[in-house]
């Protein structure tokens, strides 16, 4: 059995093989139902017509086999062209065309008119209920009007008797009813069929979209469930590194500024409350300052200082203006420092004052006596000038005395005159 159902699928899939049907079955059925009936024709007509021959009608055997030849050129522009509705028009008009010549000459040995019974319910199935129905009427007209005509030419046409004909019409209208009843509502349960699959095919479409949908959505959710324990999982080892490199930053900055030569401190700019003090600082004015104001504990003052520089720190609208440099003697230790100060916003978001004061004594005494020697320096340099020009002012008159003095020996008798006149210049 199923090798024989192998058989049958092999030999349907050679029949409508590269047709385009897009699905459509029934279209496939009626491709390989013509492929058969045109074999089938082929097979019998070729005979029929070598019989013909043999029987004295030349006639009747040519068309069997001019019959025979046009059904394989139709088959072959079925195979070539794949336009099963023109090779179906065409062969069924080959094929009418035949049983109506069947039919007026009688076939052999007066069985033409069998031929009849089979036209109507190939044409309906290959054309359709409708067209079917054309091509039946079309090939019952000119059999009516031959039979109303009842020409008797022996050898040529064939002799119906009435009684033949009171039998034939009802049963081929029978025929043809039947036919064209049924294909009509074969198709009818077809186009419902159709409708019914296309209904389906769109439902399943619809629900294949809407599981896809589902199915995309769940995976999006199921992504995004993921990407979120991802992100939190992240986000808590992100914060956790945040926090051991903030931690870590702050002791390297801890470390730094302890370990920075000069007096480092962080005070509020509003209650002027210290914050921070570093430990070069702590080392000079003690360590528990911290919490009390700047003013008292670093200046020994009673009160804020006069030079507070917080106003220049902040502009009008509270941003920092920049490092303000200054100097200046501390009053509790007397040393002389030189002041960087800076507004910055500390780890509760208050604005404080970073002062970094660097200890100047030194340069300051060295610039002191630098100052007191240049002073000393200029001092003697005016003393020796003053000197100087007291003997350059000696040396220039003794100059001027001899040069008259030279003179008046050249001429004797000026002598006198000479002496006296350089004695009232000077």
């Amino acid at each position: 059995m199923n090798t024989l159902t192998t058989c049958k699928q092999k030999i349907f899939n050679f029949f409508t093989a590269g047709l385009d049907d897009q699905g459509n079955i029934e279209l496939l059925r009626k491709v390989f139902l013509l492929h058969i009936i045109t074999v089938v024709g082929i097979a019998n007509m070729v005979p029929l017509g070598v019989a013909a021959h043999l029987q004295g009608k030349p006639f009747l055997g040519v068309l069997d086999h001019c019959v025979a030849l046009l059904l394989s050129c139709n088959l072959i522009y079925l195979r070539r062209k794949r336009n099963f509705h023109r090779s179906a028009q065409i062969g069924i008009a080959f094929v009418g065309i035949l049983f109506l010549y069947l039919f007026t000459t009688g076939g052999v040995k007066n069985t033409g008119h069998l031929w009849y019974y089979t036209f109507p319910m190939f044409a309906a199935f290959l054309l359709g209920s409708k067209q079917g129905a054309i091509a039946t009427l079309l090939l019952v007209v000119p059999s009516a009007i031959f039979l109303a005509l009842n020409l008797n030419v022996p050898g040529m046409l064939a002799a119906y008797s009435p009684a033949f004909i009171i039998r034939f019409i009802p049963s081929f209208l029978v025929v043809f009813a039947y036919s064209y009843a049924f294909e009509s509502l074969r198709e009818k349960t077809q186009a419902q069929l159709s409708q019914k699959y296309t209904e389906v095919q769109t439902v399943v479409a619809e629900l294949t979209v809407k599981e896809f949908a589902l199915q995309e959505a769940h995976k999006e959710l199921e992504k995004r469930v993921d990407e979120r324990t991802a992100d939190e999982h992240q986000e808590i080892i992100d914060r956790r590194k945040a926090e051991s490199e903030l931690k870590l930053s702050h002791d390297r900055f801890m470390t730094v500024l302890d370990s920075i030569d000069a007096n480092v401190y962080a005070a509020d700019m509003a209650s002027n409350e210290i914050l921070f003090m570093n430990r070069h600082m702590k080392t000079i004015f003690g360590d528990d300052l911290v919490g009390g104001p700047c003013w008292q504990g670093i200046r020994g003052n009673t009160g804020k200082c006069s030079f507070c520089n917080n106003d220049q720190l902040l502009d009008p609208d509270g941003n920092p203006t920049g490092t303000h440099t200054w100097e200046g003697v501390n009053d509790v230790n007397q040393r002389w420092y030189l002041h960087h100060d800076r507004a910055v916003k500390w780890v509760d978001g208050r604005m404080v004052r970073l002062q970094i004061a660097i200890d100047v004594t030194d340069r300051k005494t060295a610039e002191q006596m630098l100052q007191n020697a240049h002073d000393e320096l200029e001092l003697r340099v005016a003393e020796r000038t003053a000197e100087l020009a007291d003997t350059n002012q000696k040396l220039m008159q003794e100059i001027k005395i001899r040069q008259h003095a030279e003179k008046a020996l050249n001429e004797p008798k000026n002598i006198a005159e000479a002496a006296n006149r350089a004695k009232s210049e000077f």
